[in-house]
């Protein structure tokens, strides 16, 4: 009797047991499968990024292309994008690029970037 006892609890134990690994199971799923969609979102922000980037190096070469009795020989970037401000700075030289002596060839463009949807879905 004693022994019919004991396998009914172990049984009922078992139960609880089971029922508990599976409701962890499936949060740790849930976690995973969020994981997985942040770090998908994540990738397409860094490509979005570097589309943009690339655009808007096309618009400034443009721009700088543009410029009146300049000889751009280059357009270097010198400052990192603050993604604060989302601001990017680029000093062009003009004339020769190995007389760097004439600090007057050098002009300083800044282009501030609108915020995206990005910010939107960050929040």
């Amino acid at each position: 009797m004693e022994d019919i006892a004991c396998e009914q609890e172990r049984d009922a134990y078992e139960v609880v047991s089971s029922w508990v690994d599976q409701e962890f199971q499936e949060r740790i799923l849930a976690l995973e499968e969020r994981h997985l969609e942040s770090q998908e979102w994540q990738a397409a922000m860094v490509a979005k990024a570097v589309e943009a980037t690339g655009e808007d190096r096309q618009v400034l070469d443009t721009i700088l292309d543009s410029l009146p009795g300049g000889h751009l020989a280059y357009a270097e970037e010198v400052a990192e994008t603050d993604p604060d401000q989302a601001a990017v700075t680029m000093v062009v030289k003009q004339g020769n690029q190995d007389d760097s002596s004439d600090v007057n060839s050098f002009a300083i463009h800044t282009a501030v970037i609108p915020p995206t949807d990005s910010e939107t879905l960050k929040s």
